[in-house]
């Protein structure tokens, strides 16, 4: 079972729980963070196989600064076209929004199916 830890400072906690509903049946034990400092908080005290960061405003590479080793179990997740690009550039796997299913079929890819 793969962990996975899903940060997302979108203010609706129905979208932020939307991510586990679709990893859990994959196999995955998600923990949430509703913002950058929770996350952070929560990848310094468990050892997760995958961040998905959903684009943070662009603080998304503030994680990045704090976990420099995390760029091959990390997947942005954002609709932003400056943080695509930026995450085109230093190589870290991402998804543009609202493509949910992308996301689930990268977890296959990575961790398999259940």
């Amino acid at each position: 079972m793969a962990k996975v830890l899903y940060i997302d400072d979108d203010e609706s906690p129905t979208l932020l729980k939307a991510m586990a509903r679709l990893l859990k049946p994959e196999g995955a034990e998600v923990d949430l963070a509703s913002d950058l400092a929770s996350g952070l908080a929560l990848a310094r005290q468990k050892d997760y196989d995958l961040f998905i960061l959903d684009g943070l405003e662009g603080k998304c590479w503030d994680f990045g600064r704090e976990f420099p080793a995390s760029c091959e179990r990390t997947l942005i997740f954002s609709s932003n076209i400056r943080v695509i690009a930026t995450a085109q550039r230093l190589g870290v796997f991402y998804v543009e929004k609202p493509e949910y299913e992308q996301v689930v079929d990268f977890y296959r890819l990575r961790f398999g199916k259940k």
